[in-house]
Order: structure tokens, then C-alpha cells, then sequence
């Protein structure tokens, strides 16, 4: 994996989807993260860091993403 994502923390938009797909549960979660920062950059796991992790990521139980 090379490159990196990044996430606008503040965005409406973020937590208008959750609204609607029913994640309401999960909002305080996001609107904690935008408290610090309202830009979060994600780099590769490189090296196997277990601190390199990509935090409020929404995917399915069945496909974990493992990016080391």
C-alpha cells in the first residue's frame, strides 16, 4: 500500500450519511476526532506499526482490511 488517505473530520456530509444509513451511534465518535484536528492524514502501516491505524473506518466484518 503506498500513498495515503486523508479525512476532512468537519464535514456535514459525514454526519448526514451516518444519520440516514442508521449509524447514529457512531457520530460522537467522529465529532471527537474533528475536536483535534479537522484534517486526519493516514499513512501505510509500513514497518508493521500497530500504531498506524485507520481509525473510524466503516467496512463490512467480512472483509478486514489488514494493510500490513
Amino acid at each position: 500500500m503506498c500513498g495515503f488517505i486523508q479525512r476532512i473530520t468537519d464535514s456535514p456530509d459525514v454526519i448526514a450519511l451516518l444519520e440516514e444509513v442508521g449509524l447514529t451511534q457512531t457520530i460522537p465518535l467522529f465529532v471527537n476526532e474533528s475536536s483535534t484536528s479537522n484534517v486526519i492524514n493516514f499513512y501505510p502501516a509500513f514497518g508493521k506499526v500497530p500504531e498506524r491505524q485507520i481509525t473510524n473506518l466503516i467496512v463490512s466484518g467480512d472483509s478486514t482490511i489488514d494493510a500490513t
